[in-house]
């Protein structure tokens, strides 16, 4: 990107309108779908100051075509297939944990190409930084233990 992203809470929100503004069309949030790839668009550019306070690497434009990636995943969650959810309110996380949230595969890789699928944000934060493997192993114990198998 040849613009420096500009340092400070007010700045970095004012250049992320801007960006929004000048760089996305606007998403008719009239629909559940609209209001789906709406909120990946913020849970983007969150993702995106995130790296930045961190100094992991983001590549900052395939980040914030999240409606893109939303659409090519059927607006469903990567990991578990179940559909984005946003109406769908629950206590705490700000709303909702079926919302699309941007998840790292390999933690510490960053926000990059290759590395990032939408999932839900329940799952995305229940996985925090395990690998996909030991989080995937203690997810088949919940799922054995809850059907009454171990």
């Amino acid at each position: 990107m040849s613009q420096d992203r500009p340092h400070g809470d007010a700045a970095r929100k004012a250049w992320d309108t801007r960006r929004q503004r000048v760089d996305r069309p606007p998403i008719d949030t009239s629909t559940p779908e609209g209001r789906i790839l709406r909120q990946a668009q913020r849970a983007a550019s969150a993702a995106i100051g995130r790296a930045h306070k961190t100094g992991l690497p983001c590549d900052e434009d395939w980040m914030m075509d999240a409606t893109s990636r939303i659409i090519e995943q059927d607006f469903r969650c990567a990991m578990t297939g179940l559909k984005f959810d946003v109406d769908f309110r629950t206590e705490g996380a700000g709303g909702t944990h079926l919302a699309p949230s941007p998840d790292q595969i390999e933690a510490g890789k960053g926000y990059v190409r290759n590395n990032v699928r939408w999932v839900l944000w329940a799952v995305n934060r229940a996985k925090g930084e395990m690998s996909e493997d030991l989080f995937i192993k203690i997810c088949r114990g919940v799922v054995k233990r809850c059907d009454g198998k171990a």
